[in-house]
């Protein structure tokens, strides 16, 4: 199995039956977002794009999806490439239209999401994920798919 993808259509198949329209189309898009940076980012799967991402943000991406639970933020990111904060955000901000903070916020999410629909606990899987407390983990994930971690 791919670490962040779908190992087959059944398992899109099941997000796309056990979610509603507006939740697989999220995770359809954060999905082949993903997939596309990576196209960019590593240019020797896909010879004919050329090196056209920031090997430092390709870095970036690599250190968040190695300890994507425990990474404590920008910060954190920023020393372990000797960069200042600012300038890691700018570069997430030109490459990838968003923050180092929000895009592991929203990996995290994903991640959470699919350990809920695996059955695993909400408050087990907030401490998992590298959230504070429930009460974040639970704002985050209804602002982001717009229901409760325990609706099903």
């Amino acid at each position: 199995m791919r670490k962040n993808g779908w190992r087959n259509s059944n398992e899109s198949d099941f997000y796309r039956k056990s979610t509603d329209d507006e939740t697989f189309f999220k995770l359809l898009s954060h999905m082949l977002s993903e997939l596309f940076y990576n196209l960019l980012a590593f240019p020797e799967a896909s010879p004919a794009l050329g090196n056209v991402v920031s090997p430092l943000l390709s870095e970036a991406l690599h250190y968040i999806n190695e300890n994507l639970f425990t990474v404590e933020g920008t910060s954190e990111l920023a020393k372990q490439l000797f960069v200042s904060e600012s300038y890691l955000c700018r570069l997430f901000q030109k490459e990838l239209h968003q923050t180092p903070k929000r895009y592991i916020r929203d990996k995290r999410l994903l991640s959470a999401e699919k350990m809920i629909s695996l059955g695993e606990h909400p408050t087990a899987v907030a401490v998992k994920c590298g959230f504070g407390d429930y009460t974040t983990f639970y704002r985050n994930f209804v602002a982001f798919f717009g229901r409760s971690p325990s609706s099903r």
